[in-house]
């Protein structure tokens, strides 16, 4: 609201009723038609608000105009500051209110707010908010991120993103009906309001990311995937991110905290879903890049590795990626590794992962891709140690092989048995390894680095 309204808008406790009265008739069209008023005291400090149907009111029981305002003024009203998100305010505006005043901490006013201010973000817009998260290798640490361990040790991972995304797409509608479809599994869902979400079908994933974000409006929900869910890859989770932080964006007036964002879709995607694992991939996908990953009891450290174009090119020129086996359910395999980390076995085996992990993000950050490579492999190893469970005969056949080929490190990626494989190894030999791996049903997919995470925008609906 301008200055000279709220200045308008603005009385002493000592002003009579009448003159608020007759300003309310010059100063309603500015008020939604209603009108509304700031009572201060000598000092400037906001004491009450009052509106003309607390006046009528007054008056129609007899009430005396003469008096003065602060006689019929509401002592006890909603207020807000400055710091508020959007959907803070709209949660004020759930009080039966239509203005609300903004005070400092000193409880003076800054500015007064109309409810039709932010009623057009629901309604009547012509907007598809939209976003996409990438996809993450996990280079080191993985298996050490679960909410059990980073309480008692701390835990570092070397992550970066890449360039297969997840995206989601949502419209705004003028009800609370809700409509979901899944291009990747071709489903379709649709309810009255949120309260009426019912879960038990493959689309659980994405009614969490709602249920967390709670927005109070319809809207009709789209989403697919470049990669499926449960291959290693964390698509589970980007999806995730790419659904609440369109919510959190439209609640919150393009608010991107990306650290909310990533909490968020931890919650909707390990608590409110119960899938079991991990924070990285929440992290990994939002952040984007580049990542050496800091957990410990009392936070999360995001540290962007600002790495030469040169030897980003090196690494991506001799790593290979390939998709082995079928999609697998990570939760069984989580839930037993989470069961490992209070013995002491598991801490030994995270305290030499840690000290891995530090170790390949020095080396990378110089620029040894030879002795990184080589730590890959030694990873890998100790991944094992950790989690029996992310191998198999077979799997360790196929990389005896493929040693054998060329191959200098090579790991699964993922939670185990099945998902993706990755292999570091010489370009010359390259073919012969995919060649190898295709007669056994393994398939080369082509992948490069991504330097961002998760991204937000918005189009105009096309009719």
């Amino acid at each position: 609201m301008k200055k000279e309204l709220i200045k308008k808008i603005t009385f002493n406790k000592d002003t009579k009723i009448e003159r608020i009265l007759s300003i309310f008739n010059e100063t309603a069209k500015y008020t939604d038609q209603k009108g509304f008023g700031v009572i201060i005291d000598s000092k400037n400090k906001c004491i009450g608000v009052v509106t003309d149907g607390d006046i009528r009111n007054y008056l129609s029981k007899g009430g005396n105009q003469n008096k003065k305002i602060s006689t019929i003024m509401k002592k006890d009203f909603i207020f807000g500051n400055k710091n508020n998100s959007y959907h803070i305010l709209l949660k004020l505006f759930d009080n039966d209110i239509l203005h609300l005043p903004i005070l400092d901490l000193n409880n003076k006013l800054i500015n007064v707010i109309n409810y039709s201010e932010l009623k057009p973000k629901y309604n009547n817009d012509k907007k598809i908010y939209r976003a996409r998260c990438p996809a993450r290798i996990s280079f080191s640490g993985g298996g050490l991120d679960f909410s059990k361990n980073i309480i008692q040790n701390k835990a570092f991972l070397l992550t970066s993103s890449i360039n297969k995304y997840c995206y989601a797409s949502i419209k705004i509608r003028n009800d609370k009906k809700i409509f979901i479809n899944s291009n990747d599994l071709n489903i379709n869902y649709k309810c009255n309001n949120l309260k009426s979400i019912k879960f038990g079908d493959k689309l659980d994933l994405i009614k969490s990311a709602i249920i967390v974000m709670a927005p109070d409006f319809g809207f009709e929900i789209d989403t697919f995937s470049e990669l499926d869910v449960g291959t290693g890859l964390g698509a589970s989770s980007s999806l995730t991110i790419a659904i609440v932080s369109i919510f959190y964006n439209i609640l919150n007036n393009n608010d991107n905290d990306l650290y909310k964002i990533a909490n968020l879709a931890y919650k909707a995607e390990r608590q409110i879903n119960k899938l079991s694992g991990g924070w990285q991939d929440f992290y990994a996908g939002t952040f984007g890049g580049f990542n050496f990953i800091e957990f410990d009891v009392k936070d999360v450290f995001v540290n962007s590795l600002k790495i030469k174009d040169q030897i980003k090119l090196e690494l991506e020129h001799n790593l290979i990626l390939f998709r082995f086996g079928k999609t697998r359910k990570s939760n069984k395999i989580q839930s037993e590794l989470k069961k490992r980390t209070n013995n002491k076995k598991y801490n030994k085996i995270s305290s030499e992962m840690n000290k891995l992990t530090l170790k390949m993000k020095n080396e990378f950050i110089k620029g040894n891709i030879t002795e990184f490579s080589k730590l890959i492999l030694k990873n890998w190893e100790i991944k094992k140690q950790y989690n029996p469970n992310v191998s198999n005969k077979n799997l360790e056949t196929i990389f005896k092989e493929a040693k054998k080929i060329g191959a200098i490190s090579y790991k699964l990626l993922g939670a185990g048995k099945s998902g993706y494989l990755l292999f570091y190894i010489d370009s010359k030999n390259r073919n012969k390894l995919i060649n190898f791996l295709k007669k056994k049903k393994i398939f080369f997919e082509n992948f490069n680095f991504s330097d961002t995470g998760l991204q937000n925008w918005q189009t105009q609906i096309i009719k």
